[in-house]
């Protein structure tokens, strides 16, 4: 193409429409993290990610413990061979 047919502008506009973003408050605690990865505040991700999943992790391994111990099964045993 030649540079004159790049400088020209186009007769029309691509879209009919403009976008106008607003600014609004997060609804959910996931949107609150979008939020801070698009602002580029690592800090408060790793805060909030730190916050819901270490009890979360907790929970977990507190309830699987102790539906394995109600269960009273042998504990399996690993022989390396």
């Amino acid at each position: 193409m030649p540079a004159s047919a790049m400088n020209m502008k186009a007769k029309r506009p691509l879209f009919d429409f403009t976008a106008v973003e607003v600014d609004k408050a997060p609804v959910t605690l996931v949107q609150a993290v979008f939020q801070r990865i698009r602002n580029k505040d690592f800090g408060g991700v790793f805060l909030s990610l730190l916050l819901i999943l270490v009890p979360s992790g907790f929970a977990v391994f507190f309830v699987r413990d102790r539906y394995h111990r109600r269960r009273g099964g042998e504990p399996i045993q690993l022989t390396l061979g």
